[in-house]
């Protein structure tokens, strides 16, 4: 019926229902993680689905994502596609409806963690990020407008990705990616 009316195979013949199981609590994924990838409000499908898969790749193995609460389901079936499927296998959490100011979780999260926002206005070059004795978090902002202020306020410390004059910023996955190599290797 759905070919019939789309006009072409609009599922390609496969479709799955599954259930959703309990959600994890963000502090207990922290606890268990090596290292983070928090993202702030990313609405897009896709960019969401290729953090994923990013994280999948080039993160250490017990690596987690982390959610603002206004960020898209990464269990949209697009989101899914888009990650390959690594959406299924990396752990993940979302900071609750109810956190009016979500930010306060970063600070909470600030004694075990380094939270390092990418910001095309940060202190450090990515190649001289300090080095620490806390795991390191990387903090993405949404499509557009990137990290809030008040997330940027939460944060230990500020980098940047230098592009050449003339290029003011890269795509969300894009500048995670370069910055999930630069932080953390998934051999950790």
């Amino acid at each position: 019926m759905i070919e019939a009316a789309a006009g072409f195979a609009f599922h390609r013949g496969i479709m799955a229902v599954g259930e959703r199981g309990v959600p994890v609590d963000p502090y207990v994924l922290a606890s268990e993680a090596s290292a983070l990838v928090i993202a702030e409000d990313l609405t897009n499908v896709d960019n969401l689905g290729s953090l994923f898969r990013c994280v999948s790749a080039l993160a250490p193995a017990d690596a987690g994502v982390l959610l603002s609460p206004r960020c898209c389901d990464p269990f949209y079936r697009k989101a899914i596609r888009v990650s390959m499927g690594h959406v299924l296998n990396v752990p993940w959490a979302r900071f609750a409806e109810s956190d009016t100011d979500w930010t306060n979780a970063l600070t909470k999260l600030k004694s075990d963690w380094q939270i390092v926002a990418l910001a095309s206005s940060g202190e450090f070059e990515l190649r001289e990020l300090p080095s620490t004795s806390r795991s390191t978090a990387l903090l993405v902002g949404s499509e557009g407008p990137g990290l809030s202020e008040a997330a940027l306020a939460a944060a230990d410390i500020r980098v940047r990705i230098d592009m050449r004059p003339g290029v003011d910023s890269l795509n969300v996955v894009i500048a995670a990616a370069i910055a999930m190599r630069g932080a953390f290797s998934p051999s950790e």
